[in-house]
């Protein structure tokens, strides 16, 4: 594998997620019109995902690990931007715990269109597991696969903590 798609954290990611972590509660609390909120919430939820930078993700999918498709990555939110959007409205006091679920996986354009067909029916790594698609821990060499039903467990059971 190319040394370059191994994924490594950038040296101040705990400062800039907890600065955003911060910044998204302050938002939460502010007197906002739906759109604005969204909107900052929308850009927070990128920027959270991106801590690390848009291609250096530690997730690929198998289809992302061939360099070939290079060119056609997708930086996918295995828990979409609207789920994501929606839980903050409803737990605002669960804030934390709702944006660490925000990770990102790198997916080809045919795997994206897969995945977008499950977002009504199926949250986070259950939609992986639906449109059948592998994904590997790329912060390991060589890559890991992960074990999706391993990663629906503990989401459900921090989702009843």
């Amino acid at each position: 594998m190319n040394k370059n798609m191994i994924y490594k954290p950038k040296d101040n990611r705990e400062q800039k997620l907890k600065e955003m972590f911060d910044t998204t509660k302050r938002i939460l609390s502010f007197n906002l019109s739906e759109k604005l909120r969204k909107k900052l919430i929308d850009i927070l939820i990128w920027c959270i995902s991106e801590v690390d930078g848009k291609t250096n993700l530690k997730y690929r999918s198998k289809g992302a690990l061939d360099p070939r498709n290079k060119e056609e990555l997708i930086h996918e939110h295995v828990f979409t931007k609207k789920q994501i959007y929606n839980n903050l409205i409803k737990s605002p006091d669960k804030t934390e715990q709702i944006l660490k679920k925000i990770v990102a996986c790198a997916v080809t354009k045919d795997e994206h269109d897969k995945l977008t067909k499950f977002d009504k029916s199926f949250s986070g790594w259950e939609r992986y597991k639906q449109a059948q698609i592998e994904v590997y821990d790329i912060s390991k060499e060589p890559p890991q696969i992960v074990d999706l039903d391993e990663k629906i467990s503990l989401s459900r059971l921090e989702e009843g903590l």
